[in-house]
């Protein structure tokens, strides 16, 4: 070999057996819906027309918009959401609210629900049944794919 160096022996890297590939992981298809604030609301449009692979789990995708859940997500990100109606407190999870969506870690206050942002230079919101006319979860966030 070059420069009379023996040709090194190939070796395996294993993953510990807790830890499975990507190639092993069960996926699907899901719709990417479009964006999500992670921020202040946005508006929600139920229109796709991309679909996106996800984790088994998943029942549609979001792209990321804003920073109040930096550092844990960032503009860009997708997120993974199984469709349900309702959260553990300090799950994050999407709620609509009126005809705007946002991602926060939710929680369950009397007359409404508390979001709380990943990043301290948003305040908590504190959204009311009384403010306005509309709150509904839409999911809770199952993952999340990042490109580099």
């Amino acid at each position: 070999f070059l420069l009379g160096w023996d040709e090194p022996e190939p070796t395996e890297h294993a993953l510990p057996a807790n830890i499975k590939s990507v190639s092993e992981m069960k996926h699907h298809y899901v719709p990417l819906l479009g964006g999500v604030a992670a921020g202040e609301p946005i508006l929600c449009e139920t229109n796709y027309d991309l679909i996106v692979d996800a984790p088994k789990k998943a029942d549609f995708a979001l792209r990321v918009e804003g920073d109040s859940m930096f550092p844990s997500f960032t503009v860009g990100d997708v997120v993974y959401l199984r469709a349900q109606d309702d959260v553990i407190d300090g799950e994050i999870g999407v709620v609509l609210i009126d005809d705007s969506a946002t991602m926060k870690h939710i929680y369950h206050v009397p007359g409404g629900l508390l979001l709380i942002s990943d990043n301290p230079k948003y305040q908590p919101m504190k959204i009311t049944a009384a403010d306005h006319e509309y709150i509904r979860i839409l999911g809770k966030v199952c993952g999340y794919t990042r490109m580099f």
